[in-house]
């Protein structure tokens, strides 16, 4: 068997990690498959990089990716992005913005946008549907099989 570094490991699971976000992106929005407008949220700039390039490469055409890094930057270009679909870590959603948590208030500011949150503790998927999340998946960790 061979033995990968941990960078190698790290990428194959961002790679997955990606995939797996595209798939509930396209099944969620099939019907809107055209011009998709999707916004990344997440404060690991080579995470939220890679999501955003794979995203790029693998919507259709004329479809849109923004993002940002923190939860009230965020709040400013969504309003001027109009997304279709949210992409958010989880982490970043329980996070004050405008005297209250930023998932619960995204779900109010855009209550038709499915959002698809993503962490690292199982029991985040319970949290997540409370907080009106459309989806939750847990990120593998890197010792994982």
């Amino acid at each position: 068997m061979k033995n990968y570094s941990s960078a190698h490991k790290q990428d194959f699971v961002v790679q997955w990690y990606n995939s797996m976000i595209i798939h509930w992106l396209i099944a969620d929005l099939e019907e809107f498959m055209q011009d998709l407008r999707v916004f990344v949220i997440d404060n690991s700039i080579i995470f939220q990089n890679s999501l955003v390039q794979e995203l790029t490469k693998k919507l259709p055409s004329g479809s849109l990716v923004e993002h940002a890094a923190q939860p009230a930057d965020a709040l400013d270009k969504l309003s001027i992005f109009k997304p279709t679909a949210i992409v958010l870590n989880f982490a970043l959603g329980s996070l004050l913005v405008k005297q209250e948590k930023f998932l619960p208030l995204l779900v109010k500011t855009f209550p038709k946008v499915p959002i698809i949150t993503y962490g690292i503790l199982e029991s985040g998927e319970k949290a997540a549907k409370i907080l009106g999340a459309s989806h939750y998946l847990k990120k593998p960790s890197i010792g994982q099989p």
